[in-house]
């Protein structure tokens, strides 16, 4: 049986892949490929593709909004959403703006993986939240606006969720 902390960091290490897709854009973002005429490749393309990361984003949202029509009842859920995704795509940015400047030379390698696993650990945490805002928003939306949102959301064709 393997040690509880290498199980744990295994543990983290699956769950990183599917977090750091989530949290660098957004659960908003998963219908990018189709607008964008083909697969979206992931979130680090949307920046290359579109200039700007974060203005993607929000043309993305935009998008998503303008196909569910919310009234005016659903706009609390909506914004709580859109702060989400607003905040987790600024701390990502932010995370990869420090490991691309970060003396990672200096640190031992056990250090490096601890770095790694904390960073992973506060990935994990934002996309809970975005699930949570996620949820709350579907939960507010009519059944024809929720089959609206599975529709954008659904697997295939470069989406992400």
């Amino acid at each position: 049986m393997q040690p509880k902390k290498t199980l744990n960091r295994k543990i983290l290490a699956g769950l990183a892949v599917t977090a750091s897709a989530a949290i660098l854009g957004g659960a908003a973002l998963a219908h990018a490929g189709d607008q964008a005429g083909g697969d979206c490749g992931g979130p680090r393309h949307w920046g290359a593709r579109n200039g700007d990361p974060q203005a993607a984003m929000q043309k993305h949202l935009d998008k998503l909004q303008a196909d569910l029509k919310l009234q005016p009842n659903q706009q609390g859920a909506w914004q709580a959403y859109v702060t989400q995704m607003q905040a987790n795509m600024q701390k990502m940015q932010a995370a990869h703006q420090a490991a691309k400047t970060s003396a990672d030379t200096t640190l031992t390698l056990p250090q490096r993986l601890d770095r790694r696993e904390t960073l992973m650990q506060s990935r994990l945490t934002d996309m809970q939240a975005a699930d949570t805002a996620l949820k709350a928003l579907y939960a507010a939306l009519t059944p024809a606006q929720q089959a609206i949102m599975d529709q954008h959301f659904a697997h295939g064709k470069g989406r992400h969720v």
